[in-house]
């Protein structure tokens, strides 16, 4: 676990197949758009594939600027104050391999992101912030298994600049 992310408080939840819902948006105004609490800041979600028997992957635009090279899926999130967005971050597409996603967080104001530790087998959602906190649960559907985890973002050393 990189050192990041080292305040993080796990609590694992056993789940029957199909019993959970997924929260992915704050202020919806369009199928694939959503605006920042502010209203100042629109994320938008471009369909461009799925996977096979699966679910569908999305290109990310955050202010007119694309993430390049990058692909999402279709949870997201911002804080209160609208200086961060939360996304589960696809790795492969690979239906075989995958799903391999992580959550990667924006911080609009700096023009940084900051990818948090990869999940395998799994999918990230629920994301909510508190205070300077993130939270999001972790979604192991093959084993049953849920985990919520909570990241302070002031313990974040991680951060790369991005051209948003």
């Amino acid at each position: 676990m990189s050192n990041s992310h080292n305040n993080r408080r796990h609590r694992i939840t056993n789940f029957a197949a199909g019993s959970f819902a997924h929260r992915c948006c704050y202020h919806v105004i369009s199928k694939n758009e959503m605006k920042s609490p502010d209203e100042k800041h629109i994320a938008e979600l471009k369909y461009k594939s799925e996977i096979r028997f699966g679910p569908a992957y999305f290109t990310l635009t955050i202010d007119d600027a694309k993430i390049k090279n990058r692909i999402f899926g279709h949870k997201l999130q911002w804080s209160d104050d609208s200086r961060y967005l939360a996304a589960e971050e696809w790795l492969t597409t690979d239906s075989q391999e995958g799903p391999i996603i992580r959550v990667t967080l924006f911080d609009i104001s700096f023009k940084r992101i900051s990818e948090f530790q990869k999940i395998e087998k799994g999918f990230a959602g629920d994301f909510r912030f508190e205070g300077d906190v993130l939270v999001y649960k972790k979604y192991f559907h093959g084993k049953g298994i849920i985990k919520e985890v909570e990241v302070n973002i002031n313990t974040i050393n991680n951060w790369v600049n991005t051209s948003l």
